[in-house]
């Protein structure tokens, strides 16, 4: 994970703590010594592969759209 304060790529984890589905970490940078907290917090998807390519397909015109 990249630092958020330097920009460094090389951090680690000094603890984690799980409740539940979410997963917490507290998360050190080697460079800067900064200290910061990550939530990761688990995404299901309600759709079946049709209607996400439907879905994409959507979005990419309506992009298409508001560039012109």
């Amino acid at each position: 994970m990249i630092c958020p304060k330097c920009a460094n790529e090389k951090t680690y984890v000094t603890d984690t703590d799980k409740s539940g589905p979410i997963v917490e970490r507290i998360r050190r940078c080697k460079a800067c010594h900064y200290v910061w907290r990550t939530k990761e917090i688990p995404v299901f998807n309600l759709m079946d592969t049709e209607e996400i390519k439907a879905y994409e397909t959507y979005i990419a015109q309506s992009l298409t759209e508001i560039k012109k």
